[in-house]
């Protein structure tokens, strides 16, 4: 089980958490994303597995996820 901490419009943490998987009551979550360029500026991309729930098939960057609790992008 994933927790994640719930920010305002400002990015400011509220306090509160909520599990992933549910939706964060009034506030927004952090989410990275690393996107990868090689010395000709094409971008690294990759096909989403058929079966995932959220965009199946559909290009994406190659790496991302959620903001742990307790953690900054940076970190993340």
């Amino acid at each position: 089980m994933e927790i994640l901490d719930v920010y305002d419009i400002h990015r400011v943490p509220t306090g509160r958490t909520f599990v992933r998987g549910t939706k964060p009551e009034n506030g927004y979550y952090l989410v990275a994303q690393v996107i990868v360029f090689n010395t000709k500026g094409q971008m690294l991309i990759q096909q989403r597995q058929a079966n995932k729930v959220g965009w199946p098939n559909r290009w994406d960057v190659s790496a991302g996820g959620s903001v742990q609790a307790g953690e900054t992008s940076q970190q993340a």
